[in-house]
Order: structure tokens, then C-alpha cells, then sequence
């Protein structure tokens, strides 16, 4: 799998890695769904010295900057329906336990994760390493 990510080289401020994300993907919630994943929360907390210092976890404009976001999402409409049924459930109180599991899974994937890295990430994973290599989000 061939992905290309924001980094921050150059000209690529924060305002530039988000545009780049909502002209690829006019929704904002692909944007929520990678940074509310696990990855991102691992990422965050084995990168940033700071996010783990004291008793409230800091996130600065570095780490966000630091963080590789996908240019061009593979995403399509199921996706987005997830998500929004995710945001919804939530706004409702009720338990999102089963999207959000979908959600981190397709995050993984699409970061190009092996079976073996998403485990690292969600020991709590709950598919064998077959079902995790052909996983579909419209899967039940």
C-alpha cells in the first residue's frame, strides 16, 4: 500500500495539512475518526514527551504537526456512515463500543498497519489475523 502523509517539511503548516485533508475529503469527521483513534492516541503518548508529563496530558501545536496525517483517504461512504452513526450514538448516550472498534480497525488500515502493529496498538483487537487482513467495515 502506497500512502502518502503530511508531514512538516517545508510549507506544510497545520492549516495547510488540514486543507489538503477536506479538499480529498469534504467531511470533516475522516479528520475526528483518525485523531480519536488508538493510533493516534499511541502515537501521541510514545512521541510527545510532554503527553504523559504531570496530571493533565498536554497535546502542543508540535505534536499535532508531527503527527502524519493521510493526504488521500481510502474512504467512502460506508465509512462516513459509521462515523456518523458513531457521533450519533454518542450524542444519545448510548454505547459506541462497536463503531468505535470498527473505526480503530479501519484507522489501522489505512495507515497500512500489519495484524501484528494493530495489536501493538489494540491488544483488545478482537479478530484473528486472517479476518483483520480482509476486514470491511460493513462487516457485522
Amino acid at each position: 500500500m502506497s500512502t502518502r502523509f503530511f508531514t512538516n517539511d517545508g510549507e506544510n503548516t497545520l492549516l495547510n495539512k488540514f486543507k489538503g485533508v477536506f479538499e480529498h475529503n469534504k467531511d470533516i469527521e475522516y479528520l475526528w475518526a483518525i485523531l480519536s483513534s488508538k493510533l493516534a492516541t499511541f502515537f501521541h503518548f510514545n512521541h510527545s514527551p510532554k503527553a504523559t508529563k504531570g496530571a493533565f496530558p498536554k497535546i502542543l501545536v508540535k505534536d499535532i504537526r508531527e503527527f502524519p496525517i493521510p493526504i488521500e483517504l481510502s474512504a467512502d461512504e460506508s465509512v462516513l456512515k459509521v462515523i456518523q452513526k458513531t457521533l450519533n450514538l454518542g450524542k444519545e448516550g448510548k454505547d459506541t463500543a462497536t463503531q468505535e472498534r470498527k473505526l480503530n480497525i479501519w484507522v489501522c488500515r489505512i495507515y497500512g498497519l500489519s495484524y501484528e502493529e494493530a495489536y501493538i496498538i489494540d491488544n483488545e483487537i478482537g479478530l484473528s489475523r486472517e479476518e483483520y487482513k480482509t476486514f470491511s467495515i460493513n462487516d457485522k
